[in-house]
């Protein structure tokens, strides 16, 4: 509590300048907070833009990337603002010295304490637009319901992401939290694939169709997988759970159509690169074929290809699939 009460009165006494930016010093010469006035860009269906936006300084030498913000509000006064982001980045220092680090993809889901009604965080890459303004592999915070944040360990990041990018209508998710957005109708994905097979949440790895013809499970060579006393028998599916491709220009979103495949994109592109929420392989098929399934891909294979990917998969080696003419081609590829 004392601790609190410290940030509470840095926030009375600190703040020598009545304009933004101002930066915040939360532990001396350890961690401090750049606050400034933000512009979320203009979407259809929203014109309002005003945000304050929370930089972190000081994360990075404790191990954990830095923290990127945004609140859309109209509550922009620098001698009053909203001091919940201030206490969670202390928290996130303290864990930090005790080894407990978040990246991309990972989740925070609050206790008895929320932030403003809000129940959870998802951690994402920060906006591209802004990667010259932000340091190095800065993750932004996204604010979830419940529901959202409890969904993520069974469907992957990706797809709540690109939900919520498709209800803002902003490619490929909104980096900003907006208390007037309506939650995810997250009861509408338990009909989903993905409920009912073994998951492998890898967000790490990117999965893409490329050109509507090729499919590509990338994955960095330097992960730790422990696979090695892992069985995958051919009768049990397994979804893979990856991360948005920083090279794609469109993603694979949640319908709620069935077999009505939908896609954000990136304003102007050509979609040619398209990101999927997951990977799911179904074994013991007559013949080896690849799709478009829910809001990622499904790989279709015969017993002897099912047991030569999971080969690969497991000794880091490249595998190729060829398919029929009117089917999509598969790569795993490690980099």
């Amino acid at each position: 509590m004392g601790f609190f009460k410290n940030i509470l009165n840095k926030l009375k006494g600190n703040q020598a300048t009545d304009s933004f930016p101002i930066t915040i010093e939360i532990i001396p010469e350890k961690l401090s907070v750049v606050v400034n006035e933000h512009q979320i860009p203009v979407t259809m269906g929203n014109n309002s833009v005003r945000a304050l936006s929370y930089l972190s300084k000081g994360l990075d030498a404790v191990g954990q990337q830095e923290l990127f913000f945004v609140l859309k509000t109209n509550q922009i006064d620098v001698k009053d603002i909203p001091q919940d982001p201030l206490f969670f980045f202390a928290q996130v220092h303290q864990l930090a010295t005790e080894g407990r680090i978040v990246k991309e993809g990972n989740i925070t889901q609050f206790g008895q304490k929320d932030m403003w009604g809000w129940k959870g965080i998802v951690y994402a890459k920060a906006p591209l637009h802004l990667h010259k303004e932000l340091p190095k592999d800065c993750l932004s915070m996204i604010l979830l319901s419940l529901e959202e944040v409890e969904a993520i360990p069974n469907f992957g990041a990706l797809r709540i992401l690109s939900m919520l990018g498709k209800q803002a209508r902003y490619y490929p998710f909104p980096y900003w939290t907006d208390h007037h957005r309506a939650n995810l109708l997250i009861r509408e994905l338990k009909g989903s694939l993905l409920s009912g097979v073994h998951r492998i949440n890898l967000p790490e790895a990117v999965v893409t169709l490329v050109n509507n013809e090729h499919i590509y499970l990338k994955i960095p060579r330097q992960l730790m997988l422990d696979t090695s006393n892992q069985a995958f028998p051919s009768s049990i599916p397994v979804g893979i759970l990856p991360n948005l491709a920083p090279e794609a220009d469109a993603c694979l979103t949640w319908s709620f159509e069935p077999n009505t495949p939908e896609a954000i994109t990136l304003p102007g592109s050509k979609g040619s690169i398209v990101s999927g929420c997951m990977l799911v392989l179904i074994g013991e098929q007559e013949r080896n074929f690849g799709r478009v399934l829910e809001d990622g891909f499904a790989l279709l294979l015969t017993t002897e290809a099912w047991e030569r990917f999971w080969l690969a998969f497991k000794n880091k080696e490249v595998y190729e699939l060829k398919t029929s003419a009117e089917t999509m081609d598969f790569s795993l590829i490690w980099e």
